[in-house]
């Protein structure tokens, strides 16, 4: 990134330019690999989330390593999410059915298992993710998660009332 000057702003202000030509870059982050794959969403609603109690969805890559991003939306604000590594559960909760997103798609999601409400005995594998968000939180980074791996995705309600929180997971199996 360089210093440019903006006609009208007297602080120095960095933008992302390219460092031959000078140009305005639009893209942060190059994508180094053209992924190929399908893609698979799955969402739920879940309603009357206590204060300090979590809406969590469980995700289980068997054979695969996912390409994964996730969205959560909360009716009222503020909430603490975590993004656990190799959880270990008592009950894996409810199966949510993945929709594959090509519509022309030849078969269901083979290599992920998606969960929600399931019944966490101990997070004591890695936290790979800990904030707090207010209404909504938009993770567009992917994760590329570990084949054969259990991951918790909890939002716990610290609004200090009941609220609705929604969970979006959008997965490409390559």
């Amino acid at each position: 990134m360089q210093s440019v000057s903006i006609r009208g702003v007297t602080e120095s202000t960095r933008v992302n330019v390219d460092s031959i030509d000078g140009a305005l870059r639009t893209i942060d982050v190059l994508q180094s690999k053209v992924n190929q794959g399908i893609i698979y969403d799955a969402s739920y609603l879940f309603g009357s989330i206590a204060n300090s109690a979590s809406a969590v969805m469980l995700v289980r890559g068997h054979t695969v390593s996912p390409y994964m991003i996730f969205r959560i939306s909360s009716d009222v604000s503020n909430c603490y999410l975590t993004i656990n590594e190799r959880v270990s559960i008592t009950g894996s909760g409810t199966t949510l059915t993945p929709i594959n997103r090509h519509r022309g798609g030849v078969s269901p999601a083979t290599g992920v298992s998606i969960f929600e409400q399931p019944t966490i005995a101990s997070y004591s594998g890695v936290t790979l993710l800990a904030t707090q968000f207010n209404k909504t939180y938009r993770e567009d980074d992917r994760w590329v998660l570990r084949g054969g791996t259990t991951y918790a995705i909890a939002a716990r309600n610290i609004s200090g009332r009941v609220q609705k929180m929604s969970m979006r997971l959008i997965w490409l199996e390559q």
